[in-house]
């Protein structure tokens, strides 16, 4: 193998390591934006749901892009109940996504 081919492969390797991270950090995030959404403090659930969009984003993490979208609107529209759905959509999509992991 090439020494391009091996750094490609290790880029490759080291990258899915951190996805796999940030997935398994995934409840913990949501565990914060639920208690924001409790709190009422939807500008901080807003910048939680802004930090999820982008980073699984760029993880490719599929369905979590359009759920945090909803999710930022809500909170910009000051809709507890729509952030409220928006939230318990991320909770099944992580939960899901956490046991394909497995």
């Amino acid at each position: 193998m090439s020494n391009r081919a091996e750094k490609k492969k290790a880029f490759a390797a080291k990258l899915a390591a951190m996805r796999r991270d940030y997935l398994k950090r995934l409840p913990q995030t949501l565990g914060e934006a639920r208690a924001a959404l409790d709190e009422g403090d939807l500008r901080r659930l807003a910048e939680i749901a802004h930090t999820l969009r982008g980073t699984g984003g760029s993880y490719r993490i599929a369905g979590l892009v359009p759920l945090t979208t909803k999710l930022e609107k809500a909170c910009e529209a000051r809709s507890e109940v729509r952030a409220r759905r928006a939230v318990d959509g991320l909770d099944e999509l992580v939960a899901r996504t956490l046991s394909e992991l497995d």
